[in-house]
């Protein structure tokens, strides 16, 4: 794994090249939703062999979809998974996917533990 150290003005974080995504996936652990741009799953997939299918909103990465209709489907989703406040939200994709998550995330269930394949806490991760 290879690291970078990025500084901005709102705060430093760490940048992490990360080949074998399966521990990191691993150590989410049962209390876990994901949401996964088509795109990003269809290029990595077997990456993903080991994520319950049944957890993963997948989602369209185009700019229509970044509306409160797809924030509203991905709340819905969480709901039927029965997403609690402990749980973590894990996103793999683009800005569009992590603008919609994270709206859909602070709507349903504010402050809930929430990673981004670009914006894990104080880390960018990249899937090589």
């Amino acid at each position: 794994m290879e690291q970078l150290q990025i500084h901005s003005r709102l705060y430093d974080y760490e940048a992490l090249f990360i080949k074998d995504t399966g521990p990191v996936l691993q150590a989410f652990g049962e209390e876990t939703v994901y949401v996964i741009d088509r795109n990003v799953y269809g290029l990595y997939k077997e990456r993903f062999a080991q994520v319950d299918s049944r957890k993963i909103f997948f989602m369209e990465p185009v700019e229509q979809k970044k509306n409160m209709e797809t924030v509203m489907q991905i709340i819905h989703f969480w709901k039927q998974a029965g997403v609690k406040k402990n749980w973590k939200v894990v996103c793999f994709g683009g800005g569009i996917t992590q603008d919609v998550t994270t709206i859909a995330g602070n709507l349903y269930l504010r402050n809930i533990h929430f990673h981004c394949s670009h914006d894990f806490p104080h880390y960018i991760t990249m899937i090589q």
